[in-house]
């Protein structure tokens, strides 16, 4: 788990500077920052709602087939996905193979926003020898 008070959140509207300080952050040795932009909390209550006995496994679902596009993988099985399937140094398949073991266990919003960047962290390479303070940035649009 990860502790509350090491969460920032970067939110912008379009054309607001925040694609370069997401990339100033991202080289930071201490900081782990979500490769893309998704609406995390949107996602996390509408799929709550609608099911809220299998809501994580189908967020889980959404962000690793988002993965699996950007990578360019003709597999979109997300149970198969193909060993060396990157999404620039991120593992999709240890990726997925981390966060898919929490599919069943109901969590809040910031358990799940822990698992998801352990899970980020344990499959990308840049921190695989690296010690991370454990501070994170999900960047949202608006």
């Amino acid at each position: 788990m990860i502790d509350n008070n090491q969460l920032v959140f970067i939110l912008g509207t379009p054309r607001s500077g925040k694609k370069i300080i997401k990339c100033l952050l991202d080289n930071h040795p201490d900081l782990i920052v979500w490769p893309d932009e998704f609406p995390f909390f949107t996602l996390y209550k509408i799929h709550k709602d609608i099911d809220r006995k299998n809501y994580i496994d189908n967020i889980n679902n959404i962000i690793i087939n988002k993965m699996l596009v950007r990578a360019n993988a003709n597999n979109k099985d997300v149970a198969n996905i193909p060993p060396k399937t990157f999404v620039g140094n991120l593992d999709v398949g240890l990726f997925a193979s981390q966060i898919i073991g929490n599919k069943s266990i109901p969590m809040d919003y910031m358990g799940y926003l822990s698992t998801l960047f352990y899970a980020y962290k344990k499959a990308n390479v840049k921190f695989v020898s690296e010690r991370t303070s454990y501070i994170k940035c999900l960047n949202l649009p608006l």
